[in-house]
């Protein structure tokens, strides 16, 4: 994987690009979880850090791989999560739920990147030293948005609704993109571990392993225990046991 779309999407030393994904479309358990992230385009233009070459599609890594990145991707990039809960999966479907978790992290990332620029700003005027990653921080609005699938939600930054012409979905970003495919290993680590603590109340569905996916082990315990207040009851396997 390399830097082939953010370039091909503008991105230079004062144009950063926001990879955005979700994970937890196909699980029957828990919510969706999405995470944005942008890094420094000077990092990823001139200074290109070892650990950036094991970014990829977060399922192809292992669970250690994938904390070990995860860490490093929030050192040295900017990021921010949204979720949409079990409730809004059965009150919107699954894909609206997605796009709502998206919008919800793009809006965080751009409190955190405006709060950041003030600072910058504050630090400038008392004549203070900048840490590197503020330092790197230029007008503060990134310069494109690249999603993960097919469908481009509308987003907003603080109070600041993003040009639609901005906003690019490619399918299989996590495969083609570091900055999706590092959105993915962020929203991935953090689902699974809400799945664990979920786990820690309601220990019969083995959510700390499956993660809330349809494994036949979930089935069964589905079978012999019913639903709990997590399981997504629009979701073909948990229709058959609402009363």
């Amino acid at each position: 994987m390399n830097l082939a779309l953010e370039k091909l999407y503008g991105m230079e030393r004062d144009r950063w690009i926001v990879g955005i994904d979700e994970v937890g479309r196909g699980p029957i358990a828990g919510p969706v979880v999405a995470a944005a992230v942008v890094f420094p385009a000077q990092l990823l233009l001139e200074q290109a850090p070892d650990f950036l070459k094991s970014i990829r599609d977060s399922k192809k890594l292992a669970p250690k791989q994938r904390c070990v990145l995860a860490q490093l991707i929030k050192k040295n990039a900017f990021y921010a999560l949204g979720a949409a809960s079990v409730c809004e999966i059965g009150r919107y479907n699954i894909l609206q739920a997605s796009l709502k978790a998206m919008q919800r992290a793009c809006a965080k990332l751009g409190q955190r990147l405006g709060v950041k620029a003030q600072d910058k700003m504050q630090d400038k005027m008392q004549g203070k030293m900048q840490s590197r990653a503020q330092d790197m921080i230029p007008s503060w609005m990134p310069h494109a948005y690249l999603i993960d699938g097919r469908h481009s939600p509308s987003l907003r930054m603080q109070n600041i609704q993003i040009n639609p012409q901005k906003i690019k979905p490619i399918v299989q970003g996590d495969n083609k993109s570091i900055t999706i495919a590092s959105a993915a290993i962020i929203a991935k680590v953090a689902r699974d571990a809400l799945m664990e603590k979920l786990h820690a109340q309601y220990p019969l569905y083995a959510w700390q392993k499956n993660m809330g996916y349809p494994v036949p082990e979930h089935l069964k315990a589905l079978e012999k225990n019913g639903l709990s207040p997590h399981h997504r009851k629009t979701f073909a396997p948990c229709m058959k046991f609402l009363v």
